[in-house]
C-alpha cells in the first residue's frame, strides 16, 4: 500500500514539474531583437528630389562635446544612422565635408536634433528603451551645404526608420 502511494505521489511530481516549466518558460521572453538605442536616420537627396538618394563624396561626422567620431571620412555616403543623447533633450552633430579641391575650402555644417525623450519598457528579456520624439519647431541646422532638412517620420525607436531628408 505504501508502495502505490509514493508512486503515484512521483508521477504527481513529475508532471506537476513539467507543468511548471512549461508555464515559467511560455511567460518570459525567449529572446531579445532590438538595437541598443534609438538612432536617427538620415537620408541625402539633391534639392527637390526625393526620389534618388545622393552620394555625398566625403563625410566625418561628429558629436558636439564629445570627441566621439561616428563617421569617419566615408566617401559615397548615402545615408546615415546617428544615435542621439539619453541623457539630454538635444543631440547636436558636426558633419565635415570633402575639401573642394579648386578653392581648398572644406565645408561644415551643424545640426540640432531637439526631442522629448520617454522611456518604454519592452519586455522582461529587453528592459526598457528611450524613445525619442523630434520637435520640429526646434530642429536647426546650418546652411553651409545642406540646402534643407526635412522630418518625414518624427518617432525615434528602436527599430530602424526614415527619420530625416537633408537636402543639397
Amino acid at each position: 500500500m505504501y508502495h502505490i502511494k509514493t508512486k503515484y505521489f512521483n508521477y504527481w511530481l513529475l508532471i506537476s514539474g513539467l507543468f511548471a516549466g512549461l508555464f515559467i518558460t511560455s511567460c518570459t521572453d525567449s529572446y531579445c531583437i532590438r538595437n541598443d538605442r534609438g538612432m536617427a536616420n538620415f537620408y541625402f537627396f539633391e534639392q527637390g528630389d526625393t526620389e534618388t538618394q545622393l552620394a555625398l563624396t566625403e563625410l566625418t561626422v561628429t558629436a558636439y562635446d564629445t570627441d566621439s567620431v561616428l563617421i569617419n571620412q566615408e566617401s559615397s555616403v548615402e545615408e546615415m544612422n546617428l544615435p542621439l543623447d539619453e541623457s539630454r533633450d538635444s543631440t547636436v552633430f558636426i558633419l565635415t565635408y570633402a575639401t573642394d579641391e579648386v578653392t581648398s575650402i572644406q565645408l561644415k555644417d551643424t545640426i540640432t536634433l531637439s526631442y522629448t525623450r520617454s522611456p518604454q519598457y519592452l519586455g522582461a528579456e529587453c528592459g526598457t528603451a528611450i524613445y525619442y520624439q523630434l520637435d520640429d519647431q526646434k530642429v536647426r541646422f546650418t546652411t553651409h551645404a545642406i540646402k534643407d532638412l526635412e522630418i518625414v517620420n518624427p518617432l525615434i525607436t528602436e527599430v530602424d526608420a526614415h527619420h530625416i531628408n537633408l537636402f543639397y
